[in-house]
């Protein structure tokens, strides 16, 4: 398993399976992740692009199919993520409603 720092991202291999112990999101970057949880009746199997929130506190196993990129978001980074969104979704919303002008105009700020 080897850790790049640049990007945050955990490459997990067949074979060398990851063990977790927190709640996180899981979010599989490249290739295509096995994840078992304890306490699941099921297995999950992420492709790139795919997420799953782990809510429980048990022993979590990651482990590719074949090679698989990863990254983990804890709970506070998924929120603040969420709220970062709304705000920026609020706050263009308002805008639009008080000028009834197309952001992109020439004049927008005037």
């Amino acid at each position: 398993m080897q850790n790049t720092a640049q990007t945050d991202e955990i490459l997990v291999r067949e074979n060398q399976p990851l063990h977790l112990r927190h709640a996180t999101t899981i979010r599989c970057t490249a290739g295509t992740v096995w994840i078992t949880c304890v306490g699941e009746k099921r297995d999950f199997f992420l492709s790139t692009g795919q997420s799953l929130h782990n809510r429980g506190n048990g022993l979590t196993l990651i482990e590719g199919i074949g090679e698989g990129w990863i990254r983990l978001e804890s709970a506070g980074q998924a929120t603040i993520r969420l709220n970062y969104r709304a705000a920026i979704g609020r706050l263009w919303r308002k805008l639009l409603s008080r000028t009834g002008r197309v952001a992109s105009a020439p004049d927008w700020f005037a």
